[in-house]
């Protein structure tokens, strides 16, 4: 029962981090990704830029041949419009590196946010685990207690049986051997009642034989 607590324990902490490493794996995928994009944007950003840019200094030479003012004008007005839109361009990629920037930003926020949420799950899986374990603990020790004092009661009970045992058992000889010595005892004492009869018989005959003789 412990083993399986500890297991489902274990195993309810590990998938939260499963869960986090998981994740963590798909942001690093998904940033890399967007890193490559950047990459990618950056160069070709930078690539267009200088087309663009050699473009615009090649038209400063033809404008700087027009001798008509109309046609310089417009000239002036086409490079104008041409660096506009080199300086759109720019700011339209920093715009989105920024707009990027700042749900990269929502995201880290969001990330943090999961991760102590992870983080507060874990320590209450945790908790749950610890409680669990200390109440299974305490009914397994328990247990071992009741056990403990039922094989001790049963070792006594069994020591108490055997003393008595020995305890009748020596009685009995005890009461055997003075029952012997008893009747060993009366023995002796018919024998020698049974002699002084015997004595005393052959006393009064002898006397009388005596007191005979001498009449």
């Amino acid at each position: 029962r412990l083993l399986k607590l500890k297991s489902d324990g274990t195993e309810l902490v590990t998938n939260v981090q499963v869960a986090g490493d998981a994740r963590e794996n798909v942001r690093r995928v998904e940033e890399e990704e967007n890193k490559r994009q950047r990459i990618e944007k950056l160069e070709a950003e930078s690539k267009a830029a200088v087309e663009k840019f050699e473009e615009i200094t090649k038209k400063w030479s033809q404008a700087l041949s027009r001798e008509i003012p109309q046609d310089l004008q417009t000239m002036l007005l086409d490079q104008k419009s041409s660096c506009d839109v080199m300086i759109d361009e720019k700011n339209k990629l920093i715009n989105d590196f920024q707009q990027e920037l700042k749900g990269l930003d929502d995201r880290y926020v969001k990330d943090l946010k999961k991760q102590a949420e992870d983080v507060d799950l874990m320590i209450e899986r945790m908790d749950e685990q610890i409680k669990n374990l200390t109440k299974a603990y305490r009914e397994e020790l328990l247990q071992i207690e009741k056990s403990f004092v039922s094989e001790r009661t049963e070792l006594i009970e069994n020591n108490r049986k055997k003393w008595q045992t020995l305890m009748q058992h020596r009685r009995d000889k005890e009461v055997e051997f003075l029952e012997s010595r008893r009747k060993r005892v009366e023995d002796y004492e018919q024998q020698l009642d049974t002699l002084r009869v015997q004595d005393a018989e052959e006393y009064n005959m002898v006397k009388i034989k005596l007191e005979t003789d001498v009449q």
